[in-house]
């Protein structure tokens, strides 16, 4: 039988309440002491309740049963996983929590809503995980969302921000879809935006130096992206499946970023000219393989990591004197290219860019200056055709010519990354 009761607030001096108390009530209540038990609100129809901050423990069970609203302002929360496996439909966040657990909402999947305050400051391992209904996150500040830490497990990006299942963000009640990230944020934080459905376009300011991994994963509306030349490092998936990206600008010259080799795979809606994918100056990859040739287009500045990577047909290619950067295994077992031209203009050759080439017997390098090689963590010898470790070179690779302009031979022997195949390198006239 339902029962309608006026409000009910339940003062902290109460020590005990018995199971199914309120069953068939309705209205709201506010509880104040700590919840001990199992099963308290089971049978119960209150369309809200709200916990207050004197409440110190809530048994992980003692919402198991309840359908309906939470407003919560207990820290509680910031230790203990209080509503897992519950049948809660909305909740809203305190103004006075700084945290919320590991697990807090997991397996929620009655959630719809859930309100973040601006005091929040990170969000535990798999807080939000499998609240498969969950598609609406409200906001009321911007910059203390961005500055939210989205904790993860080793090797598990998921299950901490409720963006997860593809809600709609909403900032003052306004959806989100033109996004212009705050001037005083300079890092864009692991999974951020990572699979929200409401962003449509993305502009990042001067002040950011680094979009972190998954921050805009899967965000399926996305069309449209600026990228600032302040940006150093775009991390692993950052924009990774997002398949409706079809326009992305960098303002800059993009010579200094290091971009993740996955940062944009699967966005299929990125130009492709000449059977090669761009996302603006960087080239993200190759899409037929099976090509005997092939030519950059004029304005690259970048090419990603593993972008030509086991082409093994591929005999020749044209790289234009706007490149500035090769990255990590670029031409990774490309096993029928016997020669490459490298132009002037390329300042970075990353580890491995040339690696098991094995048919490779010239190299011509124009930079006067040798390109930078970049180093791949303790024990990884740095240079371009390296594969081994602690000092294994491939030997097809002592085979390959190198020729470099005469006047800068002793610098190229000397340099770090080239040192090793100093008797392989020649000078030459270009």
């Amino acid at each position: 039988m339902v029962r309608a009761f006026a409000d009910i607030t339940i003062p902290y001096s109460i020590i005990s309440i018995g199971e199914e108390a309120f069953a068939g009530h309705t209205g709201k209540v506010e509880v104040n002491s700590n919840i001990n038990y199992d099963n308290l609100l089971e049978n119960s129809q209150f369309s809200k309740i709200i916990i207050g901050a004197s409440v110190s423990n809530i048994h992980t069970g003692a919402f198991l049963y309840y359908n309906g609203e939470i407003e919560m302002n207990s820290k509680a929360i910031e230790n203990e996983p209080c509503f897992r496996n519950s049948q809660i439909t909305k909740v809203t966040i305190g103004n006075n929590i700084a945290k919320i657990s590991a697990n807090a909402f997991e397996n929620c999947d009655c959630l719809t809503s859930v309100v973040i305050p601006p005091s929040l400051s990170a969000i535990g391992c798999a807080a939000f995980y499998d609240c498969s209904n969950l598609k609406s996150v409200y906001i009321s500040d911007l910059v203390a969302w961005c500055k939210i830490d989205f904790m993860q497990e080793e090797f598990e990006m998921w299950g901490s921000n409720p963006l997860m299942y593809g809600a709609e963000l909403y900032l003052n009640n306004q959806k989100v879809i033109d996004l212009v990230i705050p001037s005083d944020i300079t890092e864009i934080k692991d999974v951020a935006f990572c699979k929200c459905s409401s962003l449509a376009s993305v502009t990042i300011p001067d002040s950011v130096t680094r979009i972190g991994i998954d921050s805009f994963c899967s965000c399926h509306n996305l069309i449209k992206l600026t990228i600032p030349d302040s940006v150093e490092q775009i991390g692993e998936h950052a924009f990774a499946s997002c398949d409706k990206l079809n326009t992305i600008s960098f303002s800059g010259e993009t010579t200094n970023i290091d971009i993740a080799s996955d940062a944009f795979v699967g966005c299929s809606s990125l130009p492709i000219i000449d059977n090669i994918r761009y996302a603006g100056a960087y080239l993200v990859k190759v899409v037929n393989t099976d090509l005997h040739s092939y030519t950059i287009q004029e304005g690259t500045r970048i090419i990603g990591a593993h972008a030509f990577s086991y082409c093994d047909k591929m005999e020749s290619i044209v790289i234009p004197n706007s490149v500035t950067s090769i990255g990590d295994s670029a031409f990774f077992e490309c096993t029928s290219l016997k020669s490459i031209t490298i132009p002037d203009s390329v300042t970075k050759i990353g580890c491995e860019a040339f690696c098991q080439c094995s048919a490779m017997d010239r190299l011509y390098c124009h930079a006067i200056t040798p390109p930078q090689a970049k180093y791949e963590g303790e024990g990884w010898y740095g240079d371009i055709w390296h594969t081994g470790y602690h000092g294994d070179l491939d030997t097809f690779s002592l085979r390959t010519l190198i020729y470099v302009p005469k006047e800068y031979v002793e610098s190229y022997k000397n340099a770090y990354g080239w040192s090793s195949y100093e008797n392989n390198i020649i000078g030459y006239d270009f």
